[in-house]
């Protein structure tokens, strides 16, 4: 599987497959203590990541990235070991326009270095419309599948006749280079299902 870095990743979703858009690129953070996540923006100037992980009133703690090489800093360490103890991050870019998106796996820092270990793909959802259909395309990096629901674009609802669905062995969908190819690579699976 590949490996990324920051940079990596927003190059790879920008611009959005399936309608071209500019992309932005987020922090999730799941709390397995509390059993819920938060989402962070993210600011980039002269290629460092900015994320305010935590402000309070009489403390912050904020995460810097250099995109190029993953090297990370914070104003205080052991408060950031604190942060990870109980909380996952991944990266997402998201497409505020058709709700496409990616999501990395866990991401793992290696405090002795201060170094962000590179990112792997987790999974990326795709939403585009043709003519006739709405396709819904969800790749699983992990489990290298894909799922993909197919409904008509003028009866969207949920009927057992209006939806297609089915499942094939994940492709790499930024070599078809458009979201015309992927429909037509699609359909072509269809027809041997």
């Amino acid at each position: 599987m590949n490996k990324f870095t920051i940079k990596d990743i927003i190059l790879y979703a920008n611009p959005c497959f399936s309608c071209n858009n500019s992309i932005y690129l987020d922090l999730y953070v799941f709390d397995s203590l509390t059993r819920l996540d938060n989402r962070f923006s993210i600011s980039i100037k002269k290629e460092i990541v900015s994320i305010d992980l935590k402000i309070s009133y009489y403390n912050k703690l904020n995460l810097k990235i250099n995109i190029k090489n993953n090297s990370f800093s914070t104003e205080n360490i052991d408060d950031f070991i604190k942060y990870l103890q109980y909380r996952n991050l991944y990266f997402e870019c998201i497409c505020s326009n058709c709700g496409s998106y990616l999501t990395t796996q866990k991401a793992i820092f290696n405090i002795d270095k201060l170094y962000l270990e590179p990112l792997e793909l987790s999974n990326e959802s795709m939403f585009i419309q043709d003519k006739k259909f709405n396709y819904s395309i969800f790749l699983n990096f992990k489990n290298k599948n894909a799922d993909v629901v197919i409904t008509d674009i003028y009866n969207p609802l949920f009927t057992e006749n209006k939806i297609i669905q089915f499942n094939f062995p994940i492709l790499n969908v930024r070599k078809l280079k458009t979201k015309e190819k992927l429909i037509e690579k699609i359909n072509k699976i269809k027809i041997l299902l």
